[in-house]
């Protein structure tokens, strides 16, 4: 059974920092504001629904 990977670096969707090998917040015009938790564990959730009886590595 194949595996399923969720990456979860999005630097562009809460990242805060400015490294300087990253331009995410130049691309995207983002402000880096951080997801909440319910964000977080919702997003799982729904990686979990449509995984479905494949493993789900976060």
């Amino acid at each position: 059974m194949k595996k399923i990977t969720v990456p979860f670096f999005i630097s562009h969707q809460g990242c805060p920092h400015t490294c300087i090998f990253c331009d995410q917040r130049t691309i995207s015009g983002s402000s880096g504001d951080m997801p909440t938790a319910e964000a977080i564990l919702s997003k799982i959730g729904t990686w979990q629904r449509t995984a479905g009886e494949r493993p789900l590595e976060v």
